[in-house]
């Protein structure tokens, strides 16, 4: 990689990617703390600049969010005087297995999980849906405890994280530095039949909290606009270059400069909320490659027990010793291109105007549609009652969206309008 400011200072701190094995530091990275693998809260392995450091399962010197905080803000403290300077901090929290701070494990008792009211919830069945969907079981009397205390565990590590953003804050000039915050991905709470996982294209799971505050983002204000995880990157280099340090380091031209991105910077979102209109959701479903004489590990499908070990640290799963239940995430099949097209207003004739909807198209041929209109917590398949015109535009405009690269050549296919089959 080309380095595309002449004054940096960078750190990450946290997880990386599940694939990330701690062999070397990537590219750009000034101050680095990866972690090995996918998330964990204790008893992993570290990458500190370099050199591999492994840890247990003291709270005091292994509780990961503590340390990827302590580091953090080491670096952001260190290099006050060495502005401009990025930090990115990716906590596991709140990623199974949930594990809290000791101070927090008795917080939240007794609370519920919002989802238990929908209408969608423990709906399982449904001869309208993908088969991985209407294949769950209704949850029983263990599913249905993991999936509620599940949900108080998840609050309970939350609170690490808040109170780790309050010590940023503190370290920090807030009125010239511009903070971004935002998860992964949404988690199911028992909607048909599925408990604490994500990998489905509903609401519920695609939905996730995006904040964002700085000299260039407007004091307490909200917009009901659509942003990506592909709009971090460009936010981070127009604030960068807002801030006078964007730039181009000697010998690179303009155009060598002028990155391509899919997205685009949320302060330009600001500025013209209705620049995009629908966006691309992909996939991939995983499954075990052989089969086995397990009742519960079938073969392309990702399923395995949960007993009262699941968890190490307070508060445990209560059930009795010797029971456990068979907990399935994914298979094979489950993989989906879908597009979500955004648009809040009602209004008459609006199920005709297919201005809100979620049409998906799975690798075994299976198609789903909703109306998010007419259906928010996407209860009906109703892709059968589609007329075979709309059929040929989805179709057609999914493929070309999947294809496309940057965001003007995305943007121009997303927000096409129906019903003008010459387009495509």
């Amino acid at each position: 990689g080309k380095q595309w400011y002449q004054r940096r200072v960078r750190g990450m701190y946290g997880k990386y990617s599940n694939n990330y094995r701690g062999d070397k530091v990537p590219v750009g990275w000034d101050d680095w703390l990866g972690l090995v693998g996918n998330s964990q809260y204790y008893n992993y392995t570290v990458n500190r600049n370099g050199k591999k450091e492994k840890h247990g399962q003291d709270y005091k010197k292994d509780y990961l969010p503590s340390l990827i905080l302590d580091a953090g803000i080491k670096f952001m403290t260190d290099t006050k005087s060495k502005k401009p300077w990025c930090a990115f901090l990716s906590f596991p929290t709140a990623h199974e297995t949930f594990d809290a701070a000791p101070q927090h494990q008795k917080l939240f008792s007794g609370s519920k999980p919002p989802n238990l009211a929908y209408p969608s919830f423990n709906k399982t069945g449904d001869p309208s849906k993908h088969w991985y969907t209407r294949s769950r079981p209704p949850l029983n009397k263990h599913s249905a405890r993991y999936n509620e205390q599940g949900w108080i565990r998840r609050l309970q590590s939350l609170q690490s994280v808040d109170e780790g953003f309050v010590r940023i804050l503190s370290h920090i000039d807030k009125e010239n530095t511009t903070i971004l915050f935002t998860s992964d991905n949404g988690f199911y709470f028992g909607e048909w039949g599925m408990v604490l996982d994500k990998r489905q294209p509903y609401e519920v799971t695609i939905r996730v909290p995006m904040f964002a505050s700085g000299p260039h983002f407007p004091k307490g204000s909200t917009q009901d606009t659509v942003v990506l995880n592909i709009d971090v990157a460009p936010t981070a280099v127009d604030v960068a270059k807002k801030s006078g340090v964007g730039k181009p380091r000697p010998g690179l031209s303009d155009g060598e400069y002028g990155l391509q991105m899919d997205g685009i910077s949320m302060l330009s979102l600001l500025e013209a909320p209705k620049v995009r209109n629908s966006f691309l959701i992909e996939y991939h479903g995983m499954g075990n490659g052989i089969d086995s004489n397990d009742s519960c590990a079938h073969i392309n499908m990702r399923c395995w027990y949960k007993d009262n070990q699941v968890w190490s640290t307070e508060p445990k799963f209560d059930i009795p010793d010797g029971e456990k239940f068979c907990f399935c995430v994914d298979s094979k099949n489950n993989t989906f291109t879908c597009e979500r097209r955004v648009n809040n207003a009602g209004g008459p004739g609006v199920s005709e105007d297919y201005t809100n909807f979620l049409y998906c198209e799975f690798s075994s041929g299976f198609n789903e549609y909703y109306d998010l209109h007419k259906d928010p917590f996407q209860m009906k398949n109703m892709w059968k009652v589609v007329p075979e015109d709309q059929k040929l535009q989805f179709r057609q405009r999914i493929g070309r969206i999947r294809e496309c690269r940057g965001f003007e050549e995305c943007n121009q296919l997303e927000n096409y309008e129906f019903g003008k089959p010459s387009q495509f």
